[in-house]
């Protein structure tokens, strides 16, 4: 059987990472797999990008030997996003129940152990955001690692085109404020061999990285034409 606890931010940040392809069932939801150096392994891909966060503060128990996927539904997704107002961490409870199917809880607490403990006992009403049942996805997740690039950080890096609404996603978990103050950018940082290959993503966080794939575009290699106009009709001014 599976448990996970975590804290709820972190299936809000990962959410934009996961598809939306009903074809794709198995990448419709954020895989997790106990971390060796303790707490929780959290990835999610649509293809195209990739998010992998390290929850150091969570608990997994996962049923199957590579890990579980869940996906949460809407409702339980707008309970896991931080409000200004939370005296608490909010957490996410995933645990079993006898007839093999899983209550789910958004709550809010100080700790993973509390979090679980208020899951279970279910009458502290002012501490319970969400509740509902989940199983989780039914197969196996992809072997993401194959596609996160090793050999990217020496030499000279050639510039590549990439989906803005895809670095969007990396722009959101730079900002993302666990308190529930607002979500601004930060800073990106992208390393790639070339303009084929998979892009490693770092933002200001310490607890993610990021893959993301190039695109196919034209790109420029100098400043606009009409740039270079106007500066030289600048000069000629002076």
């Amino acid at each position: 059987m599976s448990k996970l606890i975590i804290r709820a931010a972190y299936a809000d940040m990962i959410s934009p990472f996961q598809s939306a392809e009903e074809a794709r069932y198995t990448l419709n939801g954020f895989h997790v797999e106990p971390h060796k150096q303790g707490g929780v392994l959290m990835v999610a891909t649509d293809g195209h990008t990739l998010g992998a966060f390290h929850e150091s503060e969570g608990v997994v128990e996962a049923s199957r030997s590579d890990g579980d996927i869940w996906a949460l539904s809407k409702e339980a997704l707008k309970a896991c996003k931080p409000k200004k107002r939370d005296d608490f961490a909010r957490w996410l409870v995933i645990l079993p129940t006898e007839n093999g199917v899983y209550n789910l809880a958004v709550v809010f607490s100080p700790d993973a152990e509390q979090a679980e403990l208020t899951a279970k006992d279910g009458s502290r009403l002012d501490l319970i955001l969400h509740q509902g049942m989940i199983q989780p996805i039914d197969g196996t997740f992809p072997n993401y690692e194959r596609v996160v690039p090793t050999e990217v950080f020496d030499g000279a890096k050639v510039p590549s085109a990439y989906n803005a609404d895809y670095l969007a996603k990396f722009g959101r978990v730079s900002g993302y404020d666990f308190d529930g103050n607002g979500i601004s950018g930060k800073r990106i940082c992208l390393y790639a061999k070339d303009t084929e290959s998979p892009a490693v993503v770092f933002t200001g966080r310490n607890d993610f990285f990021g893959v993301i794939m190039p695109i196919r575009s034209e790109t420029h290699s100098s400043l606009p034409e009409w740039w270079i106009e106007c500066k030289g009709e600048v000069e000629k001014a002076a």
